[in-house]
């Protein structure tokens, strides 16, 4: 169970307000660098977070469980258990759909085959595939879309917290 949150923004708060001379746009300024310095000292991502980010950044890498787990320093089961809880989803399921969000974004402007390698699919089939899953559609016939059957169809599949 987490424990209780050392961060104290009030004190902060306090000396921000003690300073009535100063700018208070400066003042303000420096209570916001304080606070995020002590916020990020007391809420450091979990692992299941790191792991994420670096998927959402690293996204055309492979990208492994096991690999994830050494570079946090994790057991890798626990690993999966804290991404599920956290996110929602496997590990693997929230790569393809990092990767299919960024390859949706390109295929109406880009080769296809390009967009395949540059999300970091080997196999132009398996890339068919994973596509047609999240859309319905080929690659091919989604690019042929009028452009706003295209934008609603990208509004329901994407999620729109990326």
């Amino acid at each position: 169970m987490p424990s209780a949150c050392a961060c104290t923004p009030t004190r902060l708060l306090e000396h921000f307000w003690s300073e009535p001379r100063e700018d208070p746009r400066l003042a303000f300024e420096r209570w916001i660098d304080g606070f995020i310095v002590e916020f990020s000292a007391h809420h450091v991502p979990s692992a299941a977070s790191r792991a994420a980010q670096v998927i959402r950044t690293e996204f055309d890498q492979s990208i492994t469980v096991d690999g994830l787990a050494r570079r946090f320093g994790v057991n890798a089961q626990r690993l999966r258990r804290q991404f599920r809880e956290e996110h929602g989803t496997s590990i693997p399921a929230y790569k393809g759909a990092v990767r299919m969000f960024a390859a949706i974004q390109q295929v109406a402007t880009t080769n296809i085959d390009a967009v395949a390698r540059g999300v970091g699919y080997k196999s132009r089939k398996n890339f068919y595939r994973a596509f047609r899953n999240l859309t319905g559609l080929t690659p091919t016939a989604f690019r042929e879309l009028p452009t706003e059957t295209m934008t609603a169809l990208m509004d329901m599949v994407l999620p729109r917290s990326r």
